[in-house]
């Protein structure tokens, strides 16, 4: 295998999440198909939380591409995006649906989180969905799909041993 030690070559992209690949699905398999789509819904729910009870502030920063319901990995408090990040729907190309995480809620309100530009645009969720646009780290922003750009991704780590000092939470 690949070393993730190894800086990838100038043209390579690192893949971060996916869901679950649908040509590898059994259709005749009904019980598998439900677990898949259960836990990608269960994953997007503890991820993002339930409303404002929600006390553990989760932060991702995907180093690499997403498509469809990997997304439920960055669906937290913060989503550092890096110059590498990127964001992609595949799924209805394919002739699927969305996967279960909330993208038809997400999408038409793409922006509406922090006032951006992109409010003013609702059809913005609906070219990524249908056209299978891959949303760059600076359309992240733009949308909300991302909070942060961190210009060096190499201050990961500094970030996670300053949080790893923080007080636990009481």
């Amino acid at each position: 295998g690949v070393s993730l030690d190894v800086d990838p070559a100038a043209d390579h992209t690192w893949y971060v999440a996916g869901g679950y690949d649908p040509a590898k699905i059994d259709t005749n398999d009904n019980d598998h198909i439900d677990y898949l789509l259960e836990s990608l819904r269960k994953l997007a729910v503890a991820v993002q939380g339930v409303g404002a009870e929600t006390k553990i502030p989760v932060i991702s920063m995907p180093h690499g591409a997403v498509t469809d319901g990997g997304y439920a990995l960055c669906m937290g408090s913060y989503v550092l995006a890096t110059e590498e990040s990127s964001v992609r729907i595949l799924n209805p190309s394919r002739g699927l649906s969305f996967d279960p995480i909330g993208y038809s809620y997400i999408l038409p309100r793409l922006g509406w989180e922090y006032n951006q530009e992109s409010k003013k645009y609702p059809g913005c969720g609906m070219i990524m969905a249908l056209s299978g646009y891959e949303a760059n780290s600076s359309d992240m922003i733009e949308t909300g799909l991302a909070t942060h750009l961190m210009g060096d991704s190499g201050m990961l780590p500094i970030l996670e041993e300053e949080l790893a000092t923080l007080p636990p939470w009481n």
